[in-house]
């Protein structure tokens, strides 16, 4: 940490969006849950080479991190719900990381830093 990445809104899981890692960057499950999250909830998740038909996003696999900024929302892909690791919760200036989220839905990705505050 910090990291330093693009985010872009994810099309599948409702209000999320995605931060795509190096693929050979893979963790061990902990904390696995399949579950509706809560806006701020941080979590990480691996596909595995072949797991997409196609390549979305022009990726075959893929490591991410999920960031939920609404209700409504459950990590998903192409085979439905997904088992991710719950790691992190935004602790303030949530409505404005909304607005900027729902943003990308109209204009793109956008940078984003990563970063643990003491």
């Amino acid at each position: 940490m910090p990291l330093r990445v693009k985010a872009i809104h994810d099309i599948w899981s409702g209000h999320q969006v995605l931060v795509h890692l190096d693929p050979t960057f893979v963790l061990p499950p902990e904390n696995v849950l399949t579950y509706l999250p809560v806006p701020g909830d941080l979590f990480y998740y691996y596909r595995p080479r072949n797991y997409f038909r196609g390549a979305p996003y022009g990726r075959s696999e893929s490591a991410e991190i999920g960031i939920v900024y609404d209700r409504d929302t459950r990590p998903q892909g192409p085979r439905g719900p997904e088992a991710v690791n719950l790691f992190a919760t935004i602790s303030s200036g949530l409505e404005g990381f909304a607005r900027a989220c729902e943003d990308m839905i109209y204009r793109g990705q956008k940078d984003l830093i990563l970063e643990r505050l003491e």
